[in-house]
């Protein structure tokens, strides 16, 4: 029977009868190993959560290093998409296992849902040339010219048929294909749950070339206009089977990786991805927009392709009127360098950094600059609590330092 081995991102855990040499090579760049006596192997991973497919069979299911919890809330605020649903998901914050079972039967229950409906399909239209009529419409040149030619198949046209093959349900099989990589203990649910995700896990695509895209799709669509008349009950299960795959390692958000079976996200780009949609968020009403930097804009060096790239960009029309980074780490001199480079190239006179609370700073700090005045602003939030870094964000709005 396949294993499912559990370790932490950016955390030492140490396995009992691990054998590192089921890791594939295209993804041991992202892990450090350690070995100790009695066979015991550490595995530390890099800033990445997701699933890893092994050699020998069993999955490598790499947590976030902020919970559950907050790892969906930061996903559901980063892709736009609300992963909860009212009295269908229910968590209670105080226990890490929690949202992890009520998605998942939550999203075994939608399941069942889009399947009752009998209508868990789409339509396409295909060119055929038939004996029959085709029952979407009729050329009618081509259809004279093959009887006129007294052929066997005189008819051509468009035949409408049913497909399974649509990005909401390959977007489905998949989730529910490695539903118990995210939660091991499926055994206990009841029969029907079993059958149902037997049923969608069987229909999983073989190739994964399309999820990239058909996630996207799906996405885009439930934060804009979602899903309505025959399809309205696609959304609930939609919605927790991105919470699913997001858990996995598998979204669009950036920094994300796919190679052959295993999925991982980079958690620091999908943390920075939430801070700017929080930043966003507050400064809607400010008519301000927020979005990171686009490689290629703002070149260092006119010789060389070196880039500056800030997290945090604030615009008011065209104009840039404010620019940030976000810190995984205290910051040191080289990040204040960094911002110091950022305002010359913007051509502004203050910054900001967003750093976890730490001995070096527990609260707001002001830097200026000895030789022209300019100011970094260093504001601490607490990484820990996801809530309290939104309200956090929000007052930051009043007095962050902005041009004009």
């Amino acid at each position: 029977m396949a294993t499912t081995w559990r370790i932490k991102e950016q955390n030492i855990t140490w396995l009992e009868r691990f054998d590192l040499g089921w890791i594939p090579d295209n993804v041991a760049d992202r892990f450090a190993f350690l070995a100790a006596p009695g066979g015991r192997v550490g595995i530390r991973s890099a800033a990445y959560v997701g699933s890893v497919k092994l050699l020998n069979g069993d999955t490598l299911v790499i947590q976030s290093k902020y919970g559950d919890v907050d790892f969906i809330r930061m996903l559901s605020k980063a892709t736009g998409v609300s992963l909860e649903l009212g009295s269908d998901v229910q968590y209670n914050e105080a226990d890490e296992k929690t949202p992890v079972r009520f998605i998942a039967e939550a999203f075994l229950r939608s399941l069942a849902e889009v399947r009752s409906q009998g209508r868990a399909f789409d339509w396409k239209d295909t060119k055929v040339v038939s004996s029959k009529r085709p029952n979407k419409r009729l050329y009618l040149k081509e259809t004279a010219s093959r009887v006129a030619m007294h052929e066997l198949k005189p008819f051509a046209g468009l035949q409408r048929s049913r497909t399974f093959d649509m990005p909401e349900n390959r977007v489905l099989t998949v989730a529910a294909l490695h539903l118990p990589n995210v939660f091991d203990e499926l055994e206990q649910f009841p029969d029907e749950y079993q059958a149902e995700l037997s049923w969608w896990s069987a229909r999983a695509p073989l190739s994964l070339a399309k999820l990239h895209a058909d996630i996207e799709t799906v996405a885009t669509r439930l934060a804009g206009a979602g899903y309505y008349s025959q399809h309205d009950y696609y959304e609930p299960a939609l919605r927790l089977a991105l919470g699913v795959l997001g858990m996995l390692g598998l979204s669009f958000a950036d920094g994300e990786t796919v190679s052959g079976r295993s999925f991982l996200v980079d958690s620091n780009a999908l943390f920075e991805e939430y801070m700017r949609r929080c930043l966003s968020d507050s400064l809607n009403d400010e008519g301000l927009i927020v979005q990171k930097a686009v490689k290629g804009d703002r070149r260092l060096f006119s010789q060389s392709d070196e880039y500056l790239i800030p997290d945090i960009l604030i615009l008011r029309g065209s104009e840039i009127v404010g620019v940030g980074d976000v810190k995984h780490k205290t910051p040191d001199s080289s990040d204040f360098y960094q911002m110091y480079t950022y305002l010359r190239q913007f051509d502004l006179v203050s910054g900001f950094l967003l750093t976890p609370i730490s001995s070096k700073f527990p609260e707001d700090q002001v830097f200026t600059t000895a030789r022209d005045g300019c100011t970094i602003h260093v504001y601490p939030v607490n990484i820990e609590d996801l809530k309290s870094v939104e309200h956090r964000l929000n007052q930051l709005t009043d007095i962050l330092p902005l041009k004009g």
